[in-house]
């Protein structure tokens, strides 16, 4: 009643879960919730940003064999090697749909990205233009496969119900 007893600490926010695909490996780890994280990706230049991933697995995706890797930490730019990011857990999943949420029209899409097809739902703003064009950055795709498409390569058939992939990697799409 008058601030004295006791206070019920905030809780620390559990980690979020989140995988980063790039032209070569496949990361996975934890990083701190950021309600700013999906905003970051929207912008002009994600180049600029950097995040932190904790208790990060690698995993060569193509034909690398460095051996399988365990860190405990690992500092990352949005820069010219991520093919995409995609949340691992309800929270981080469900802040990533937030701040798409305008993103309400979908249509089937092949993406080629780096030596990757993805395929899935190509989600944008407008009915009428679905594409790369006005979306400099990461833009989302839902009910997601991605496949390395060197034969002998690591990575095949891994599945995202939700990811973002950068648009200024893409080679091309297809509408299907």
């Amino acid at each position: 009643m008058f601030g004295f007893g006791s206070k019920k600490e905030k809780q620390p926010e559990k980690p979020w879960t989140f995988q980063i695909l790039t032209t070569e490996y496949l990361l996975e780890g934890q990083m701190t919730p950021d309600e700013e994280f999906f905003s970051n990706c929207q912008v002009d230049d994600p180049a600029d940003y950097m995040e932190k991933l904790t208790r990060v697995q690698i995993q060569p995706t193509g034909l690398l064999v460095p051996p399988a890797t365990t860190l405990a930490n690992w500092h990352i730019t949005f820069g010219k090697t991520i093919v995409a990011l995609i949340p691992r857990d309800e929270d981080s999943l469900t802040a990533a749909r937030e701040a798409y949420e305008e993103y309400t029209y979908s249509r089937r899409a092949q993406v080629y990205i780096g030596p990757y097809l993805i395929e899935g739902m190509l989600l944008n703003e407008d009915e009428q233009f679905m594409d790369f064009e006005d979306t400099s950055g990461y833009v989302p795709l839902a009910d997601a496969e991605i496949t390395h498409l060197h034969p002998n390569a690591q990575l095949r058939a891994h599945r995202a119900p939700w990811m973002l992939v950068n648009g200024d990697l893409a080679h091309g799409f297809c509408l299907l």
